[in-house]
């Protein structure tokens, strides 16, 4: 078979929506599963210390789900393109003959299963379970991975169904790519009316699958379920699950939609495509981000800030004056500060600056989001997410990135005059200028 990618015809719509329809009901009995245990939080505790020198993964729930993914992965899982693993450079190769799938899409390797695993154990988790420890350490862990890989599945089936939507518009789309125009294609890959269809679905089907059918309390069947003894149980998940679907599955499928028509087009360096709605990547590589509302998301390029004529009146930064955010701020913000049309605003904490931001009283903001030495500046991190989807799920009240500086930090041991270093015996700092010279 020749290696070139011929794309294959029978790719429509009407069987993506079936096939993503299914998914919708594997994910919410996944869900179901899982809710039945504690949050059990022992089994993802070391997610969160530093890996091994070999890669290893941390964890119960990480080294479970390796094991796994390494049986699959012997019968071929993952050479299927809408199968991703979570641990790709772990697994073997597979033992029988590898089957010769239709290329209904440009082969790539897009994953965003990084993200998906540090958000369902950050936040959709604690958002369906009870706190608590039952332990049920191994059946948690097992309805965990079910979870996983049915929203891996549905997030990446996003490939497919940005290949048909291409082929739809070819001519439009590839415009916006050639522009740069990320938010453009967002825009034309949206349809809202089939996203209220599928949160409205996704609700119906959770209250419904959630219930108790059938069954009377009169019959003997062990300790009460969480239905019988809350009769709004079943909807209050239902909400959950919609939530979950409505701040994460369906935006992170259309960031792989976007991750994939711009790879289609640019194969060779699909990751110097900055600021897709999410902030993927470039949060991982990023020092100091400036947020602000929807409405001017995007920047031309990572580095540049607005034109002379939507530079904002209010910068918020971390303060006080002098800070590192202080001279971000002052960098990308360079010509407004210089003719007066900017005004820098120092805010006592990273919350305040988002908060300003969203409630209108500042234009932008500018936080620290990671550090090279001591990894990302985790309230900036949870602040994003959080608010990246606005409260309740409005779009109207997000703040998302648009645009990033990177800056050299140098600290000073100070001291008073004729002091020498060997009569210093303690030092007193900020716990991130300590951090961050641990080494020295």
């Amino acid at each position: 078979m020749s290696g070139e990618w011929e794309p294959s015809d029978n790719l429509t719509l009407d069987s993506m929506r079936s096939a993503l329809i299914r998914q919708e009901e594997t994910i919410i009995f996944n869900f179901i599963e899982r809710v039945q245990f504690k949050h059990n939080n022992v089994i993802y505790s070391s997610q969160r210390d530093s890996s091994t020198s070999d890669g290893n993964a941390q964890g119960f729930l990480e080294f479970f789900f390796l094991e796994i993914e390494k049986a699959h992965a012997t019968a071929g899982r993952y050479k299927c393109p809408e199968e991703h693993a979570f641990f790709p450079s772990q697994i073997p190769e597979p033992i029988l003959p590898r089957l010769d799938y239709p290329k209904r899409i440009k082969p790539n390797n897009i994953s965003v299963n990084d993200k998906i695993m540090d958000l369902y154990v950050s936040h959709m988790l604690p958002m369906l379970v009870d706190e608590g420890d039952d332990h049920n350490y191994g059946s948690s862990a097992l309805c965990d991975i079910g979870c996983l890989q049915a929203l891996s599945k549905r997030i990446h089936y996003g490939k497919l169904v940005a290949e048909v939507k291409f082929r739809e518009h070819p001519e439009e789309y590839m415009r916006l790519i050639a522009a740069g125009d990320t938010e453009g294609v967002m825009r034309l890959l949206t349809d809202k009316a089939t996203e209220e269809r599928v949160l409205t679905r996704v609700l119906m089907k959770a209250e419904t699958y959630g219930s108790f059918i059938g069954q009377t309390k009169t019959v003997s069947h062990g300790p009460m379920l969480p239905h019988e003894m809350d009769p709004d149980w079943c909807k209050r998940l239902a909400d959950v699950i919609r939530t979950i679907y409505c701040s994460w599955v369906i935006p992170l499928t259309k960031e792989v939609e976007v991750l994939y028509l711009m790879e289609r087009a640019c194969p060779s360096s699909p990751t110097s495509l900055p600021h897709l709605p999410l902030a993927a990547r470039h949060i991982q590589a990023q020092n100091i981000t400036t947020c602000a509302p929807p409405n001017s998301f995007v920047a031309p390029t990572p580095s540049s800030p607005p034109t002379s004529s939507s530079i904002p009146s209010k910068v918020g930064y971390l303060g006080p004056w002098g800070t590192y955010s202080h001279e971000a701020a002052s960098t990308y913000f360079n010509k407004g500060v210089q003719d007066g049309t900017s005004t820098l605003v120092a805010c006592p904490t990273i919350d305040s600056v988002y908060e300003g931001v969203r409630s209108g009283d500042l234009a932008y903001g500018v936080v620290p989001i990671e550090n090279s030495m001591e990894g990302p500046v985790v309230p900036s991190l949870d602040k994003l997410i959080s608010f990246y989807h606005g409260e309740r799920g409005d779009p109207n009240n997000a703040v998302s990135i648009i645009g990033e500086v990177k800056l050299k930090i140098n600290h000073t041991l100070a001291c008073r005059p004729g002091v020498d270093l060997g009569d210093i015996s303690t030092v007193y700092s900020h716990q991130q200028a300590l951090a961050q010279c641990k080494q020295w």
